[in-house]
């Protein structure tokens, strides 16, 4: 899947090691051109711990106070490391990362970043 047009990347988690339940700060999507549809990437490296779990979906927020989980945009239960990609389209103008964390002692390096564009290419 790609995005047509338009694109600006954000950076919504910094490069981090993941040991607690945390949100991340609001990103306004109006900063970004106003865009209909984003890919969020999660990229992570090193998993430590005993059956460390991880996770993590996207929330939306009309005015960067009040938080909703955002239809589809939960991405599956992380247990080691490795890169997804989802498809997220038809959010309100803020939206943020929310993790939870799972296990005995453990800890995700990783990161969230999100890629803005006005419209999505379907896969060939």
């Amino acid at each position: 899947m790609s995005l047509k047009e338009s694109t600006v990347a954000a950076e919504i988690l910094p490069v981090a090691a993941r040991t607690a339940d945390a949100n991340s700060s609001g990103v306004d999507t109006w900063n970004k051109g106003r865009p209909r549809e984003a890919i969020i990437l999660l990229d992570i490296g090193a998993v430590s711990g005993t059956t460390p779990t991880l996770d993590l979906k996207i929330q939306e927020s009309s005015d960067n106070s009040t938080w909703n989980d955002l239809a589809g945009g939960a991405f599956p239960q992380k247990t080691a490391a490795g890169f997804s990609e989802l498809a997220i389209k038809g959010f309100k103008r803020y939206i943020r990362a929310v993790h939870d964390v799972g296990g005995t002692s453990p800890s995700f390096t990783a990161t969230v970043l999100a890629v803005f564009g006005n419209g999505l290419d379907e896969p060939v």
